[in-house]
């Protein structure tokens, strides 16, 4: 169940123009915003199934970012029993129980305008709206390089194989059906090198957007002029 502004409402009845609730992480406020896409798909899933403390449960695919308070974005497949998922109104409900399971399954999801989130269940979880691309489809607006950036994709790398992809999507805005990168250059060159799709959020304002560009013609400039990165050949740890 979906937390619109006409009231709970199945996911699969759920329609382009509906609006749902949604949070803004910048302002920490909640507002109703139009949904701009439907998405569904059947095949076989590896689900996850989540059951809090107020004894409801929630089932989710493995990718699907939840919100946990005071950590930010974390895969389901990620989630851990005792850990805090932020509410509709500011509270939290805790994990209490994760079970797994792979089947066929036809899924739903959505994509919001603006803030790129919604609420779930009776007890309203935020989950988010991201989607999953290759990093290969992506563009850069700059380069990294030296020793220090090195490190930081070496790290994020050994993570990535470890544990899979946790923390925020990598923010993108999109022009004539191409993908610029706002933030996260150092994950998107460690997901290259694991060979793991990323999961992304589109900026709509890039103007109030917490980075140093204004316009997206200044995001294309860039990323016209970016050369190739410069890193050192990885070291990860033996096992």
């Amino acid at each position: 169940m979906v937390h619109t502004e006409n009231g709970l409402k199945p996911i699969s009845e759920i329609k382009v123009g509906d609006k749902v609730l949604s949070y803004d992480e910048r302002t920490e406020t909640t507002s109703y915003q139009p949904v701009m896409a439907v998405i569904q798909g059947e095949q076989r899933y590896q689900l996850i199934s989540i059951t809090l403390d107020s004894g409801e449960s929630i089932e989710a695919t493995a990718e699907h970012p939840f919100y946990i308070k005071g950590k930010g974005w974390n895969p389901a497949s990620s989630l851990k029993v005792g850990q805090a998922l932020q509410l509709h109104n500011g509270t939290t409900v805790v994990v209490k129980e994760i079970d797994t399971s792979v089947r066929l399954e036809k899924v739903y999801n959505f994509t919001v305008a603006n803030t790129h989130n919604y609420f779930v269940g009776g007890d309203g979880v935020l989950v988010h709206n991201c989607k999953k691309v290759s990093p290969h489809d992506l563009h850069r607006t700059h380069s990294i390089s030296g020793r220090t950036s090195s490190r930081n994709v070496n790290r994020i790398a050994e993570s990535l194989m470890e544990e899979g992809w946790i923390g925020d999507p990598i923010d993108v805005i999109e022009h004539e059906g191409k993908m610029y990168i706002v933030d996260g250059h150092h994950r998107l060159a460690a997901a290259k090198r694991v060979g793991v799709d990323v999961p992304v959020r589109l900026i709509n304002d890039i103007a109030s957007h917490q980075s140093s560009y204004k316009t997206v013609v200044e995001v294309i400039e860039s990323a016209i002029q970016t050369g190739p990165d410069r890193l050192r050949p990885p070291k990860f740890r033996h096992q």
